[in-house]
Formats: structure tokens, sequence, C-alpha cells
């Protein structure tokens, strides 16, 4: 009678388990997906946005000028320790 008892818990342990991680791999794939979907419509959103308005393109290209002239992070980083004596 004993074996029997251990053999039942053993087979209820594994199936508490695999529940346990069935229910993590559901967890996980729906955030994924949720993320994964959000991603797909936020590109959709751009790319309908640059269809109907392609004018926009023209007022993006007088912001990187003023970027442009400014020195990046890395590059003040370089002159900071490569100053010429």
């Amino acid at each position: 009678m004993s074996f029997f008892k251990e053999e039942t818990r053993e087979v209820m342990q594994t199936i508490a388990s695999f529940f346990k991680w069935l229910l993590i791999a559901v967890l996980t794939g729906t955030a994924g997906g949720l993320v994964g979907s959000a991603f797909h419509l936020s590109v959709s959103a751009a790319t309908a946005f640059c269809t109907a308005c392609p004018w926009m393109l023209y007022l993006r290209k007088t912001g990187d000028e003023e970027v442009c002239d400014k020195p990046s992070a890395s590059e003040k980083f370089h002159n900071l320790f490569n100053k010429k004596k």
C-alpha cells in the first residue's frame, strides 16, 4: 500500500509541475505576442503616415542639420582623453 501512495504522490507532483510550466509558457507567450503585435501596429501606423504625408520627409531633413552640427557623446569622450599637446 505504501508503494501506491508514493507512486501517486510522484505522479501528482509531475502533473503539478507540468501545469506550473504550462502556465509560465502561456504567460510568456502572451506577453511576447502582445509586444510583437504592438510593434507591428506601430510600424504599420508609421508606414501609413509616411505614405499619406510624404511632405513630412522634407521637414525631417531640416531637423537633422541642427543635430549633426553638435558633437556626439562619443566624440566628446574621444576628445576628452585624446587632447593634442
